[in-house]
């Protein structure tokens, strides 16, 4: 198995450790399994979130919609605190480095996909996804799934690492957005990040989901507010 492998890595652990070390052990080391059979209970459990997500949204309205994306940011804090538990930032990686490999990890464990990052300078970097598991299934409006469980990611980043600046829920100070998507029908997924100015006020990457969710509900007849 290809292990995660950056230059000035910061050692961070594996999620769900135990059920991954017996899956390694019970699992992946027996001839007659299968790894394949991963991704389709990976692809029924996603696209399970996804439909209740929408029903929820139908019949809920706002609040229902808001208890999803709550519930979804927590498996995202969680996961992060699994991930930087004991873990320490050398003083010689700037915010963009650590932001960067922080966001490789995301990618290519939490999200099993392939990328190809970027530090673009001082202020910013970026990364395309190659591949996403959820690439032939999603469609553009599916996405929005993941960008709550990111949401989570980064605020439980936020928790563990306070002293690096932009680190907070959102990464703040930082603002992030999509240039393209495969489910859009882009041959890759490229995201940009970059250190906020002063005359920016908005969070760009929050201010999307929120609009993401809006359309959502009024797509599914609910109200058209998000708090």
């Amino acid at each position: 198995m290809k292990p995660f492998r950056r230059p000035g890595q910061l050692p961070f652990k594996m999620p769900f450790a135990k059920a991954v070390e017996n899956l390694r052990k019970h699992a992946l080391s027996r001839d007659d399994y299968d790894p394949a059979t991963l991704f389709v209970w990976g692809q029924m459990n996603a696209v399970a979130v996804i439909e209740m997500l929408k029903e929820v949204e139908a019949r809920c309205g706002e609040e229902g919609q808001r208890a999803c994306i709550d519930a979804l940011q927590r498996v995202g804090q969680r996961m992060a605190k699994e991930s930087l538990e004991g873990v320490e930032v050398p003083p010689n990686l700037s915010a963009v480095e650590v932001g960067s490999l922080w966001c490789s990890w995301i990618n290519e464990v939490c999200y099993a996909s392939i990328e190809e990052p970027h530090i673009e300078g001082p202020d910013a970097f970026s990364f395309d996804i190659l591949y996403c598991p959820h690439q032939d299934i999603y469609s553009a409006d599916d996405c929005r799934v993941q960008r709550y469980v990111v949401q989570g990611l980064t605020r439980g980043f936020a928790e563990a690492f306070p002293q690096v600046q932009g680190s907070a829920a959102g990464l703040q100070g930082f603002n992030a957005a999509f240039e393209m998507t495969i489910p859009a029908g882009a041959p890759i997924c490229r995201f940009r990040i970059w250190r906020r100015q002063s005359a920016e006020a908005e969070d760009a990457w929050r201010a999307y989901s929120d609009k993401l969710a809006q359309r959502a509900l009024r797509r599914a007849g609910g109200s058209e507010g998000q708090g």
